[in-house]
Protein backbone atom coordinates (compact mmCIF):
# COMPACT_ATOMS: atom_id res chain seq x y z
CA UNK A 1 0.00 0.00 0.00
CA UNK A 2 1.23 3.51 -0.97
CA UNK A 3 0.33 6.67 0.90
CA UNK A 4 0.45 9.64 -1.12
CA UNK A 5 0.59 12.63 1.27
CA UNK A 6 1.81 16.00 2.73
CA UNK A 7 3.73 16.11 6.03
CA UNK A 8 0.02 17.47 7.61
CA UNK A 9 -1.08 14.50 7.10
CA UNK A 10 0.99 12.24 9.36
CA UNK A 11 -1.72 12.64 12.08
CA UNK A 12 -4.43 11.86 9.58
CA UNK A 13 -2.54 8.49 8.12
CA UNK A 14 -1.95 7.85 11.93
CA UNK A 15 -5.98 7.62 12.54
CA UNK A 16 -6.28 5.68 9.20
CA UNK A 17 -4.26 3.15 9.68
CA UNK A 18 -4.76 2.41 13.51
CA UNK A 19 -8.20 1.62 11.75
CA UNK A 20 -9.17 -2.46 11.62
CA UNK A 21 -8.32 -3.64 8.43
CA UNK A 22 -6.63 -6.78 6.74
CA UNK A 23 -2.90 -6.12 7.35
CA UNK A 24 -0.54 -5.04 4.63
CA UNK A 25 2.74 -3.29 4.56
CA UNK A 26 2.45 0.14 3.49
CA UNK A 27 5.03 3.16 2.27
CA UNK A 28 4.38 6.30 2.71
CA UNK A 29 5.11 9.23 -0.03
CA UNK A 30 5.77 12.45 0.84
CA UNK A 31 5.46 14.16 -2.88
CA UNK A 32 6.82 17.64 -1.73
CA UNK A 33 10.43 15.26 -1.32
CA UNK A 34 9.63 12.99 -3.95
CA UNK A 35 7.33 14.74 -6.79
CA UNK A 36 4.65 12.70 -8.86
CA UNK A 37 5.80 11.78 -11.95
CA UNK A 38 3.70 12.54 -14.79
CA UNK A 39 3.22 8.99 -15.15
CA UNK A 40 3.02 8.37 -11.68
CA UNK A 41 -0.06 10.90 -11.63
CA UNK A 42 -1.66 9.27 -14.63
CA UNK A 43 -1.57 6.07 -13.00
CA UNK A 44 -3.27 6.87 -10.37
CA UNK A 45 -6.31 9.33 -11.80
CA UNK A 46 -6.71 6.11 -13.92
CA UNK A 47 -6.81 3.69 -10.77
CA UNK A 48 -9.12 5.78 -8.82
CA UNK A 49 -11.44 7.35 -11.77
CA UNK A 50 -10.87 10.61 -11.58
CA UNK A 51 -9.40 13.56 -14.18
CA UNK A 52 -6.70 16.03 -13.23
CA UNK A 53 -9.42 18.78 -12.82
CA UNK A 54 -11.42 16.42 -9.81
CA UNK A 55 -7.74 16.24 -8.17
CA UNK A 56 -7.81 20.23 -7.81
CA UNK A 57 -8.45 21.40 -4.43
CA UNK A 58 -10.49 24.08 -5.39
CA UNK A 59 -10.22 26.34 -1.99
CA UNK A 60 -6.60 26.24 -2.57
CA UNK A 61 -5.20 30.25 -3.68
CA UNK A 62 -3.63 28.96 -6.32
CA UNK A 63 -6.44 27.61 -8.02
CA UNK A 64 -8.82 30.34 -7.44
CA UNK A 65 -5.97 32.65 -9.28
CA UNK A 66 -6.56 30.62 -11.79
CA UNK A 67 -8.98 30.52 -15.30
CA UNK A 68 -9.39 26.61 -14.51
CA UNK A 69 -12.20 27.17 -17.31
CA UNK A 70 -9.49 27.31 -19.73
CA UNK A 71 -7.79 24.18 -19.17
CA UNK A 72 -7.69 21.19 -21.26
CA UNK A 73 -7.28 17.54 -19.10
CA UNK A 74 -3.95 17.38 -20.01
CA UNK A 75 -3.06 21.12 -19.26
CA UNK A 76 -4.31 20.38 -16.10
CA UNK A 77 -2.30 17.40 -15.34
CA UNK A 78 0.64 19.44 -16.26
CA UNK A 79 -0.41 22.46 -13.97
CA UNK A 80 -0.88 19.71 -11.29
CA UNK A 81 2.74 18.44 -11.62
CA UNK A 82 4.04 21.96 -11.18
CA UNK A 83 2.23 22.62 -7.79
CA UNK A 84 1.62 20.31 -5.57
CA UNK A 85 -0.33 21.59 -3.57
CA UNK A 86 -3.45 21.82 -5.68
CA UNK A 87 -3.77 18.11 -5.57
CA UNK A 88 -6.43 16.82 -2.98
CA UNK A 89 -4.93 14.26 -0.36
CA UNK A 90 -4.11 12.26 0.80
CA UNK A 91 -4.00 9.53 -1.80
CA UNK A 92 -3.79 5.55 -0.84
CA UNK A 93 -2.99 3.15 -3.12
CA UNK A 94 -3.02 -0.19 -3.29
CA UNK A 95 -2.46 -3.16 -6.31
CA UNK A 96 -4.83 -1.97 -8.72
CA UNK A 97 -6.91 0.65 -6.27
CA UNK A 98 -6.36 4.28 -5.35
CA UNK A 99 -8.69 6.09 -3.21
CA UNK A 100 -8.80 9.95 -2.24
CA UNK A 101 -9.12 9.20 1.32
CA UNK A 102 -10.30 12.34 2.95
CA UNK A 103 -12.69 10.75 4.86
CA UNK A 104 -11.09 8.19 7.01
CA UNK A 105 -13.63 5.49 6.04
CA UNK A 106 -12.78 5.82 2.38
CA UNK A 107 -9.93 3.59 3.47
CA UNK A 108 -12.11 0.20 3.16
CA UNK A 109 -12.92 0.59 -0.28
CA UNK A 110 -9.20 -0.69 -0.85
CA UNK A 111 -10.82 -4.10 -0.09
CA UNK A 112 -13.74 -4.63 -1.41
Amino acid sequence: MTKQFKNNYFKLFSHLFSLPFPTCSSQEVNYYIEPLTKEKLESLLKKMKMTPGELLRKNERAYKELDIDSYNEGQLLELVLLDSDLIQRPIVEMGKKAILARLPGKIYELFE
